[in-house]
């Protein structure tokens, strides 16, 4: 009767419900194993509780990122490895007749809130990411701007002091463009015909090559550009 009594007080406190998964580990012919298709283990009713690393450590003397604590009556389902809401079951230190004790840590499981979780992760890292895309981009059109005016003929200097950057929005698309104003430029960067012999209209005519110092700028620095992006956007979502 007073087990009876505890079962029914135990349903009446366990106000929450947890759908459990399994990831079964398949051989995957090399030695190794590979995640399977995720097992429906059906819901469980439970209590969840609020859970960190440091109270896993002083109360059950467990090193794990722990994030929640689930209370539950026995259940067989209820083992290490088992994903609860995404939660990864890490360990089950108390396992009493009345009650079960496991602690969850983070971990998500496919076909349950735990891949939402991730989900909603990833969008809010993207989102941080997209405010300093553009920022992110000034870096890598600084690095061709650099190479760019290294490569450009001194001469006089005009060329390689026009050269400069700027960065541009249109909805989500984010532009970065580098280069100069001077009207010779293009002739510089693809070569041009001239004529041997100063106000010789009879002269021979010769062809300069191009110096391609924009497009070599780019094309010998593509790795670093990206790289640099990459880096930037990444630190937005630390």
């Amino acid at each position: 009767m007073f087990e009876r009594m505890g079962k029914q007080i135990a349903q009446m406190l366990h106000k929450d419900t947890v759908r459990l998964t399994r990831v079964p580990q398949i051989p995957d012919g090399m030695g190794g194993f590979e995640p399977g298709e995720t097992e429906d283990l059906g819901e469980l009713t439970c209590s969840l509780q609020s859970f960190s690393a440091e109270l896993a450590q002083q109360e059950y003397g467990l090193t794990c990122p722990a994030e929640k604590r689930l209370y539950c009556l026995p259940d067989e389902r209820v083992q290490p490895g088992i994903y609860a809401d995404g939660w990864r079951i890490a360990a089950v230190p108390v396992r009493g007749k009345s009650h079960i004790a496991a602690v969850l840590e983070g971990g998500f499981a496919d076909g349950n809130r735990g891949a939402d979780r991730l989900a909603k992760a990833l969008r809010e890292r993207l989102e941080a990411a997209k405010g300093g895309a553009a920022d992110a981009v000034d870096l890598g059109c600084r690095i061709v701007e650099r190479a760019a005016k290294t490569n450009a003929p001194k001469d006089t200097g005009l060329l390689r002091r026009s050269i400069t950057h700027r960065v541009t929005q249109q909805g989500e698309d984010i532009m970065g463009q580098v280069g100069t104003n001077v009207h010779y430029a293009i002739h510089v960067e693809y070569g041009h015909r001239t004529r041997k012999g100063k106000n010789s209209l009879g002269g021979d005519i010769r062809y300069v090559p191009g110096v391609y110092f924009l497009t070599r700028a780019l094309r010998n620095n593509e790795n670093k550009v990206r790289g640099a992006i990459w880096e930037a956007l990444l630190k937005q979502t630390e």
